[in-house]
């Protein structure tokens, strides 16, 4: 399993994104309607200049890139919150993988994004990414 690699887990597509040996990391993938709400709402607190909004900001809900993909456009991965409980053989199952351009996105997000925890920021960071 690598970077990018699209599953199926727990009835939810997720991305793999990297694993230690106690944690997987995965970001979840949205379905169109929780996507749209959620860029919409993002929208709305990174323009509005109210007193909070950096605070707002660095919260974990707007931790997600908008997918290209072909199979995923339209749709979010979240990554705010991406460690996950399972192992190697809950999420044996790879349905796709991200394009090149979502790949990029997201490891550029993560590792500039002080809402993401410090140790999924140093594992992405050295991550090559290759083109298909």
């Amino acid at each position: 399993m690598r970077f990018g690699d699209v599953i199926n887990y727990n009835g939810g597509e997720f991305v793999f994104l990297v694993a230690t040996e106690k944690i997987i990391y995965l970001a979840k993938i949205a379905n169109k309607e929780l996507s749209k709400n959620l860029i919409d709402q993002r929208n709305k607190v990174f323009t509005r200049g109210c007193k909070d909004m950096v605070y707002r900001q660095a919260s974990t809900a707007w931790c997600f890139v908008t997918l290209c993909t072909e199979e995923f456009k339209e749709r979010i991965a979240h990554y705010g919150t991406p460690e996950n409980e399972c192992s190697f053989d809950d999420i044996s199952n790879i349905i796709g993988n991200l394009n090149f351009e979502d790949q990029n996105n997201i490891k550029k997000e993560i590792a500039g994004d002080s809402g993401v925890s410090t140790i999924l920021r140093e594992l992405i960071k050295d991550i090559a990414i290759q083109e298909s």
